[in-house]
């Protein structure tokens, strides 16, 4: 199993800043007198908890037999190792459970791409390499052979 590499700056804003301001500015509004706002506090710190726990937290990756299975929140994804065309780095920002722009593109061929960020980029890479006999590592890539 491979843990996501986590960015610091991301790392922050996800787990320092957001919930910073979801819990104080709604508190600071109910300690001056506005028991509405503690409600709307309240419902805002369950509403980021359910996003953070349902849709991102524990975001890992693990290669079994023959499937790689990428978890993050409550969703797996499960994607068979015949599916994987290549493996290549990238910084590409678009949405997906990686929380670092150091990531791992994976080319599932006529699917749409995934993009991960094990911790142990390198690790996951000869993994990979060992349980895919279709491809082989030239670098910091996995390429069909």
């Amino acid at each position: 199993m491979y843990k996501s590499k986590i960015d610091w700056w991301l790392g922050l804003i996800l787990f320092i800043i957001v919930p910073g301001i979801v819990i104080v500015v709604p508190g600071y509004a109910y300690l001056t007198g506005d028991p509405v706002a503690g409600y709307i506090g309240l419902g805002s710190v369950v509403f980021y908890g359910g996003l953070m726990f349902g849709l991102v937290l524990p975001v890992h990756y693990e290669l079994t037999g023959d499937t790689l299975i990428v978890r993050h929140g409550l969703v797996r994804q499960k994607i068979p190792f015949d599916n994987i065309q290549g493996v290549t780095p990238s910084r590409n920002p678009i949405s997906s459970p990686a929380l670092s722009l150091d990531r791992l593109h994976i080319d599932r061929g006529t699917s749409l791409p995934l993009l991960i960020s094990p911790e142990d980029k390198d690790g996951f890479l000869n993994d990979l390499a060992g349980r895919c006999a279709h491809l082989k590592r030239e670098g910091d890539r996995l390429v069909s052979h």
